[in-house]
Formats: C-alpha cells, sequence, structure tokens
C-alpha cells in the first residue's frame, strides 16, 4: 500500500478501462461509475488513451481521473484489479479480457453482456475495497 496517504490527500482515483468494444458501452460503464462513486462537485475527467501491451499490441482505452493528468501512457494496463489497487493509487481492468478473472464454464450466446455485467461488479467491489483502505 505505498503511497496511498499521498494521493488520498488529492482524493484521486484513476480507472483504467481497455476495451476492444464501442465507445458506447464504454460511456456507459463510465457513466456508471461516475453516478456511483464521484460527486458532482468533484471534478472528474475523462480521455482517451493509448497503451502499449508488452507482446506490442495498443490497446485503446478510457481514463477516469479526479484530477487532470495526461501520464497515463507509462502505466501498465494489464496489472490488474485488486493487487493493483493494494500497490497503487490506480486501478486496471481490460474489459476484453475479464474472462481471465471468472469461471467460465460455458461459451453463451448473450456472455459480452454478462461479461460486461460481472466487470462492473467487479469494478465496484474493487471500489468498495479501494475507498475502505484509503
Amino acid at each position: 500500500m505505498k503511497n496511498i496517504s499521498k494521493y488520498k490527500k488529492y482524493n484521486t482515483l484513476e480507472v483504467i478501462c481497455a476495451d476492444r468494444s464501442s465507445d458506447s458501452v464504454i460511456s456507459e460503464f463510465i457513466l456508471l461509475l461516475k453516478k456511483r462513486f464521484f460527486d458532482n462537485d468533484i471534478p472528474v475527467f475523462i480521455y482517451r488513451e493509448e497503451f502499449v501491451h508488452e507482446n506490442g499490441d495498443v490497446k485503446s482505452g478510457f481514463v477516469v481521473s479526479c484530477r487532470q493528468t495526461q501520464n497515463a501512457k507509462s502505466l501498465k494496463l494489464f496489472e490488474i484489479c485488486l493487487e493493483a489497487s493494494e500497490k497503487s493509487h490506480k486501478i486496471f481492468f481490460d474489459i476484453y479480457t475479464a474472462k481471465q478473472f471468472f469461471d467460465y464454464e460455458n461459451e453463451l450466446s448473450n456472455r459480452g453482456a454478462q461479461l460486461f455485467e460481472k466487470t462492473i461488479r467487479c469494478i465496484l467491489e474493487i471500489f468498495r475495497k479501494f475507498l475502505k483502505m484509503v
């Protein structure tokens, strides 16, 4: 939990949300996060950023931040979920590869919708744990 106190001072929490689906899906996700976790009087900045994965793939994602920053390119995209949130002020999540973190027994016809729902639940739980930590 290094540096947590430094970021608590600035009320800073960032979410990196990379997704290969449409902007509308991500926009819906971001709106849900804003409604759930940010007061109207706290400025929340949302911007699109590109990230280079270890294997060289370029991912496009969104950054949601309580402070204006453009330093996201230096972040490692796939340091995922609670482990990352315990070590820094950022939470990383890739919706498309979230299946790696859930136990799927079958390929379902509406897998995308279910994956999105489970991802949101997971993110909200991570936020709750993170907010308790700080």
